[in-house]
């Protein structure tokens, strides 16, 4: 913004000790950190996160380190300013030997005078890192893994979580730069939508100005996403602040994905001729409703059902219930997504490629929204950039999670404060940013009654004031569940799933159904709903050998991590669950292969559920999108390499516009609808009962079927007694004439390797065309043969009685292939078709007697596409 600019990124000097204590000098990389630079020069393992690697680098948390760099300045300008947009996190900074200043929060820019320090020529810069890991606690408090980290202001997880290793670091991990100004000076801009409709709409700009008294004519074009002129105001300005009213005709509104497009305006800020800012922005309104429940409807008959359900007692004391809707530009809009995590553990070796991949993938998948999580970091502005570009609504954390900190502590009150600023006036401009939250799960058991519970101070004390200040058109949410009587309900704002883990890991050890158990966690909007499975084995080969991930379980349950609040460890229920629903595990391909599907079910169940529940249920957000390291079994839907783990798979089905499900209501099966999209389609439902162990099914009802916009209805029903012993009843949709409902063609790249770790590159992930990108896979597949061929099939589900029981895999025959198709055929019924070594159009899918079946997908480098398939036994 008018400043000129020196940048001091690229090549530093780094000095510290070697875990003997010796003294080490090593080339250093800034943006980077201690880690990345000792690994880069041999000095800890090459590949950090190979078997139990990791181990190895425990010593550097303990160490100091000191970064320096020397630079030439030609000519000293004016106002010299020295700035650091991301320091980790307790450091002292010199120039020129002289102190600048002490940082203490890895979430805050710090920027430094130099004036009268700078000189003319050489200068020295010296950045001196103490050990986060070494500062004690001023008190016992209370957290979950580690305690250490609640006095610290930098990234929780990393100090070890139930999906990472421990990784305490220090750096300079954003950019660091000189900046000289001499006359006025644009220091920020709000924009932000006052009012839109079909006819116009109104933006608001308002401009905030350094050395205003110097004055200034100042021009405001706002140019359509086409590039077109759509709006010019000129003029002269010697105050601090402007507020400006920009009327744009016709507008093209932002929507999330699946619900229009996303067209991005520019606004261009000149000040006396010169470029100050340049700025994206979209059209768009959103604001949560809370309609209440009458006491009499069957919302409110729900809910009381649900506070008897697992959980309820202990945290539902609701006398009232009432919903949680999105209204996005007007409209209601069924969220469905994940959780956002560090991509890395080190936060400077998170690239933009790394980035784009995972977000493509997601908008493939269906994602419309991603909570950023408040035990990682505020993402760089890439991230969001890339969420206002793809669709991808996103609710923001500020980074607390799972404790209690010290709130007693006004200097830690103030720091929230500071970064309350720092994040609102670099995020709030981005139109995918729906609401701000103050942190996650700190407040689980406070109310609105209540006057003190962990969380409360410093959302109301430190983070609202300043958000009310510098975002006021945004909701703030005091925590993350929040809501009702208590934060953690069901049947009042919104709810995570994970709260209930415990309940729910050991009940689904013992459970002979575990479909009608997983319904008790419905909830009004579910902002966690968890998702265990095991990576793919092409990733797994990548931190583990072969004798690893089919003989042993050390290298599973180091890669998997467990949380010491549970009775088992992690790895313990994921088995333990996995074998209670698809039966013993026969060796080790069976047991990754139950470990890979047990996620995938966990998804289409608690999906499909959320689904069927639309209106009374807002939206559900998976815990979570991305893995921040290498997880043998843990909780992402897309690993560490960004690969689809089979949960993916699931969550696309399930995100489809329009879907059918099947739920069992007392001796009755009832078939649904579901069209979560703003237009209406008319479909073709069929219903089949298929007997599995003669691979012979027979097509009960056919019908066309009016799939109505925002809606979820029960379209048939058969009896529970109608399927036998072995019997299965499949809905099965299929585009008719007038609705058809288009395929999500894909293309792009996937993520080889170690994101900004050396030896791991990003490729590929472009957008061509304006098509959903991520997924690399060209075209659609096809399904044909038998009674199911005929025409596209939107979407199938299923549903059996009690548990699954599956076979061990068999290798499927591929009657064809190319370098982007596999045909697949099979003569009798297949339960579980799973696809390996590429990133597929679909997997883990079904097929009935005498279908044929084309998967579009992209290769992985070093892996051969193959498929095996699983009966129901």
């Amino acid at each position: 913004m008018m400043y000129q600019k020196i940048s001091l990124n690229g090549s530093w000097q780094c000095q510290g000790e070697d875990s003997r204590g010796n003294p080490i000098s090593f080339p250093g990389t800034v943006p980077g950190c201690v880690h990345t630079d000792l690994i880069r020069h041999g000095l800890l393992p090459a590949d950090l996160f190979w078997r139990d690697n990791a181990l190895s680098c425990q010593w550097v948390e303990s160490k100091s380190f000191r970064y320096s760099r020397r630079f030439v300045v030609d000519d000293l300008g004016a106002n010299p300013e020295l700035v650091f947009e991301g320091l980790d996190t307790f450091c002292e900074i010199y120039l020129n030997h002289r102190l600048l200043g002490r940082c203490f929060d890895m979430f805050l820019p710090y920027t430094f005078s130099a004036e009268g320090i700078l000189k003319k020529g050489e200068n020295l810069l010296e950045v001196i890192f103490f050990p986060p890991a070494q500062r004690p606690l001023t008190k016992n408090r209370k957290g979950a893994f580690s305690t250490q980290r609640l006095e610290c202001r930098r990234m929780q997880c990393t100090y070890g979580w139930d999906w990472v290793e421990r990784f305490v670091t220090m750096g300079i991990y954003r950019p660091v730069y000189l900046r000289f100004s001499s006359s006025m000076t644009l220091a920020q801009v709000y924009l932000y939508t006052k009012a839109a409709d079909a006819q116009s709409a109104q933006e608001v700009a308002e401009l905030s100005f350094l050395r205003s008294a110097l004055g200034g004519h100042v021009d405001i074009l706002v140019l359509s996403p086409k590039g077109q002129e759509v709006c010019r105001q000129s003029f002269y300005c010697e105050e601090p602040s402007a507020k400006i009213y920009l009327d744009i005709l016709s507008p093209a509104l932002w929507m999330p994905n699946g619900w229009g497009r996303q067209p991005l305006y520019e606004l261009q800020v000149r000040i006396d001729g010169q470029m100050a800012c340049v700025q994206k922005f979209g059209i768009v309104t959103a604001r949560i409703l809370q309609a209440p429940d009458a006491p009499d409807s069957d919302f409110a008959q729900k809910c009381r059902q649900l506070q008897q359900c697992a959980g309820g007692p202990q945290y539902d004391k609701n006398q009232s219930f009432s919903g949680f809707q999105l209204l996005v530009n007007g409209r209601p809009v069924f969220c469905k997504g994940a959780n956002w995590v560090p991509c890395e553990p080190f936060p400077s070796a998170e690239t933009p490629e790394k980035i784009t991949a995972l977000l493509e993938l997601a908008k493939a998948a269906g994602i419309n929204m991603l909570r950023v999580w408040g035990g990682g970091i505020f993402e760089q502005d890439f991230f969001y950039d890339e969420c206002d570009r793809l669709g991808i609504m996103v609710t923001q954390d500020f980074m607390m999670a799972c404790g209690e900190y010290p709130e007693e502590d006004p200097a830690f009150l103030e720091a929230l404060r500071q970064e309350a600023r720092a994040a609102a006036l670099r995020l709030r401009n981005h139109p995918c940013l729906m609401w701000w939250t103050g942190d996650n799960e700190n407040a689980v058991n406070g109310f609105d009654l209540c006057k003190n519970f962990p969380g409360r101070t410093v959302a109301l004390k430190a983070i609202a004031p300043v958000l009310c200040q510098y975002d006021p058109q945004r909701r703030f949410l005091l925590s993350s569940p929040w809501g009702g009587n208590r934060y953690a309900s069901k049947t009042a704002g919104t709810t995570h799933n994970t709260q209930f883990l415990g309940t729910m890991l050991n009940q689904c050890l013992v459970t002979d159904d575990y479909k009608e158990y997983l319904k008790e966690f419905t909830a009004r909007f579910i902002a966690e709903e968890p998702c265990l499975g095991a990576a793919e084995e092409t990733s797994l080969r990548q931190f583990m050998t072969w004798a690893d991930i089919l003989e042993t379980e050390d290298i599973w349950r180091f890669h998997t991590k467990t949380n010491p609040a549970l009775s088992k460890e992690i790895f313990d229920y994921i088995k333990g669950f996995a074998e209670n629903i698809f039966g013993p595990f026969c060796n080790g391909r069976d047991r990754l292969m139950k470990l890979k599907y047990l996620q995938y079910e966990w998804i289409r169940v608690s999906m499909e559920n959320a689904r069927r529940n639309q209106g009374f249920c807002g939206g559900i957000l998976y815990w979570m999108l991305n893995d921040c390291w290498p997880a043998a079994a843990g909780w992402a839907l897309l690993d560490y390499y960004a690969r689809p783990k089979a949960g993916y798979y699931s969550f696309r089905r399930c995100a489809k516009p329009v879907m059918t499900s099947i739920d069992r209501e007392g001796d009755m099966l009832n078939v649904y609808l579901c069209n979560d999209s703003p237009l209406s389609r008319t479909v073709r439902l069929s219903v089949h009962v298929l007997d599995y162990s003669r691979h012979s099914f027979c097509t009960v009802s056919t019908q066309a079927v009016l799939a109505a916009a925002n809606t979820s209805c029960i379209v048939t029903a058969f009896p529970l007694s109608g399927l036998g012993p072995h019997g299965l009843l499949i809905s099965e949709l299929r585009s008719a004439e007038g609705g058809e409902v288009p395929s999500m063609g894909v293309t792009g790249g996937e993520v080889a390797g170690g994101g900004g770790i050396p030896g791991g590159e990003v490729a590929g992930g472009e957008t061509a065309g304006g098509s959903v990108d991520g997924m690399g896979v060209a075209g659609g597949g096809s399904i044909s043969g038998g009674e199911v061929g005929g025409g596209e099939i939107i979407d199938r589900a299923f549903y059996k009685q009690g548990n699954l029981r599956l076979s061990q895999a068999v290798p499927v025959d591929i009657a064809a292939q190319d370098a982007n198709h596999l045909t697949l055929v099979s003569d009798h019924y297949l339960h579980l078709v799973c696809c390996t070594g590429g990133i597929f159009e679909d997997n883990y899918f079904f097929m009935m007697p005498g279908e044929t079946r084309t998967i579009s997908y992209r290769p992985l480098a070093d892996a051969q596409p193959e498929a095996a398939a699983c009966l129901l036994l």
